[in-house]
């Protein structure tokens, strides 16, 4: 978009009403450099859907300098001025789960999945949802969705990798990180799942592979270390309490 279409748009949601939370002393510094005061002499009319819009711009540059309360203010009020602005949903969905409003982002994806059914980059983000949920079985439905709309889908398959150690299939997991990020990285991301899993000794195993397929690699030699010094303690704990 233009730079002089993003000042209109940005002065417009000012004009329309749009619930702008800050005073110019609050509002990002280049966010302020953009809008065009001149402009503001003469009233501008809207229509509810280009309000609701230009209030869906100013949310989305709101979130991206970290004022997300703020956005999700002005994405719920352009829905209230234009209900089936596009993307609404999508935005709020990412912005509730960020905030720990989880039945709020689920039923704002549900919304954005009708609306963009076919869109792998919403469905690798819904299944991402459901991994902080720790519901392993849903998160990987979702990124395999997303795969069968974009094979190539780096993201969706890092992801499906994750969601499927995290089920105990490592094996699987293994050959998934594998296409993405090499057989060292994938033996490692793998072992990194069964430490957290306290499958201890695979684990120590996937990184001893790891580190001998690509002994440059830092992340298996400090998990190795980190592995056999909690097992020494674990050792010394043993004796201590026998004692």
């Amino acid at each position: 978009m233009p730079r002089w279409s993003f000042v209109i748009l940005v002065v417009a949601a000012i004009l329309s009403g749009c619930q702008y939370p800050f005073g110019k002393s609050k509002v990002p510094a280049d966010l302020v450099q953009q809008i065009d005061t001149t402009a503001a002499t003469k009233p501008v009319e809207l229509s509810a859907k280009e309000a609701a819009e230009a209030c869906k711009i100013t949310a989305v540059e709101l979130a991206k300098h970290g004022f997300e309360t703020d956005a999700i203010a002005e994405l719920e009020h352009a829905r209230s001025l234009h209900p089936r602005t596009k993307s609404v949903s999508r935005h709020l969905a990412v912005l509730y789960d960020r905030a720990g409003k989880s039945s709020e982002a689920k039923r704002e994806y549900e919304v954005a999945l009708k609306e963009q059914p076919k869109d792998p980059d919403l469905l690798n983000d819904y299944g991402y949802f459901f991994a902080e949920q720790n519901d392993w079985v849903e998160a990987e439905k979702q990124y395999r969705k997303a795969l069968g709309l974009a094979p190539q889908h780096q993201r969706a398959s890092v992801n499906l990798g994750l969601a499927v150690a995290q089920q105990g299939r490592y094996d699987e997991s293994r050959r998934i990180f594998s296409a993405v990020v090499g057989e060292s990285a994938a033996w490692s991301n793998v072992g990194m799942v069964m430490a957290q899993r306290n499958d201890l000794e695979e684990a120590k195993s996937a990184f001893e592979k790891a580190a001998e397929l690509e002994p440059t690699l830092a992340i298996p030699q400090a998990a190795l270390s980190q592995l056999e010094s909690s097992q020494k303690e674990s050792v010394a704990r043993v004796h201590f309490e026998n004692d």
